[in-house]
């Protein structure tokens, strides 16, 4: 008998579950359903015991390249499972993207061929229909350590500001740190002194509640934002703002530097209608532009490296405020090299062109996603190079009585609006969303 994992969680994506269902099998089936169930904390297993829509999605992706791969190249797989079960973080994540990759190209165009461990430098072979190859290097730069530690700081100093609301009896205060430079360690303490200071201070009536630093602090309500708050939650949010490390942009480029010298190295004895194409995934915080801009000068410096094509990808959860809605964008820009146009050149004068790609679940775009800040009527921040951290929780007021009904949302990554609902002056219970409250992706940090 079949299990309908599809029918246990949430689902938004248009199509028969007798074809939805088969991807979430297959991953039950290769990475065994009783470790997936385990409560490991590798980010495959958080994956599957969530059942929101996001969580969802993102599975049903996974198991649509799970499910192909396993037809094509059972042994292969079984390698790639075994890093992603036993591995360290960057080779489980390593993994994890050349399984999403390897998926991205049309098999009505071309053959995918694993490439086996003994095979160094490069990842896959596409054959295309006329027998022309591109070989494949797939590299993973996801978020940095600069970044989780950025966010780690931010989530203790956050967790430290709700402490010390609960301990001045302060509620329905939004707290916003704008940085002029990249916040580290030693700032972060700084800002636990600063907001402290600048709390008691709010308790004892003094106007204060700025305070000029290497960051600005902002101290302000939250009633107009978000309606009518309960007296009977502790609401609260915290924003931080900071630029990202200095070196952070150059460490992208070095990743994209060193895979083309790698797959020159590997593949420099390859002859034929071979093309050589790097893949390089990056987070959210890269540049794309700029490093569009950087591939783009590393082919004029180096025209004659085997390196024929750069595919930058970028994978992100956007939301529409407006509809209340979120969907998974995937960017991908491909910059040719000097060498591509010989290698499009057929010997019948015909044009060779690339395996077409497609996702199952999300929106191929060719515009990098922005991440924007928006609120109080604003249109929106742009936030790029910058690392955010963001935290709310908005109890909004509800009259309990018949036909009473509430918005239980997450508008934003970080953002939750629960609803308190009240009878005379009192009250009668608390409703919060089931969804996920980090609109991020964890196959994809």
């Amino acid at each position: 008998m079949t299990t309908d994992y599809l029918s246990r969680r949430q689902n938004v994506v248009q199509g028969p579950a007798a074809e939805l269902n088969p991807k979430l099998i297959a991953i039950a089936s290769v990475f065994d359903e009783a470790w997936l169930e385990a409560n490991g904390t590798l980010p495959l297993q958080s994956l599957w015991s969530r059942k929101d829509a996001l969580a969802t999605n993102e599975l049903l992706n996974f198991g649509d390249a799970v499910e192909r791969l396993h037809q094509e190249d059972p042994t292969w797989l079984k390698g790639q499972v075994r890093i992603i079960k036993t591995g360290d973080a960057g080779q489980c994540a390593g993994a994890i993207f050349e399984i999403l990759a390897l998926n991205l190209f049309s098999r009505d165009f071309c053959r995918v061929i694993p490439a086996p461990e003994s095979m160094p430098g490069f990842d896959g072979t596409l054959v295309l229909n006329d027998g022309a190859r591109v070989l494949v290097s797939i590299k993973n730069h996801g978020q940095s350590s600069r970044e989780q530690e950025f966010l780690a700081e931010a989530k203790a100093f956050d967790g430290e500001f709700q402490a010390r609301l609960a301990s001045l009896s302060l509620r329905d205060l939004e707290v916003n740190v704008l940085a002029s430079k990249h916040l580290d360690a030693p700032s972060f303490r700084a800002l636990k002194a600063d907001i402290a200071t600048c709390l008691t201070e709010l308790k004892a009536g003094k106007p204060g509640g700025e305070l000029e630093r290497p960051y600005t602090i902002f101290l302000k309500g939250m009633e107009a934002q978000y309606g009518p708050l309960s007296a009977f939650g502790m609401s609260s949010s915290c924003r931080i703002m900071s630029p990202i490390a200095r070196n952070e942009q150059a460490n992208f480029e070095e990743a994209i530097r060193k895979g083309c010298e790698n797959l020159f190295k590997q593949t420099k004895g390859e002859s034929g209608a071979v093309c050589r194409m790097i893949i390089l995934r990056l987070s959210n915080t890269a540049s794309i532009a700029r490093c569009r801009e950087w591939a783009t000068w590393y082919f004029t410096e180096y025209p004659d490296d085997p390196v024929d094509v750069i595919l930058l990808y970028q994978a992100a959860v956007t939301t529409d405020a407006a509809a209340n809605t979120s969907s998974i964008v995937h960017y991908l820009a491909q910059i040719p090299g000097p060498r591509f146009g010989t290698w499009q050149k057929k010997e019948d004068g015909g044009v060779r062109l690339l395996p077409n790609m497609s996702i199952l679940v999300g929106v191929i775009s060719n515009e990098q996603p922005r991440l924007l800040l928006t609120g109080d009527g604003v249109s929106g921040v742009d936030m790029s190079d910058y690392y955010l951290y963001q935290r709310a929780d908005a109890f909004q007021r509800v009259e309990f009585g018949e036909g009473a009904s509430a918005d239980l949302s997450n508008p934003a990554s970080g953002i939750m609006i629960h609803a308190v609902f009240e009878q005379d002056g009192a009250p009668v219970m608390t409703l919060s969303s089931k969804a996920e409250r980090e609109k991020v992706l964890a196959l994809l940090p």
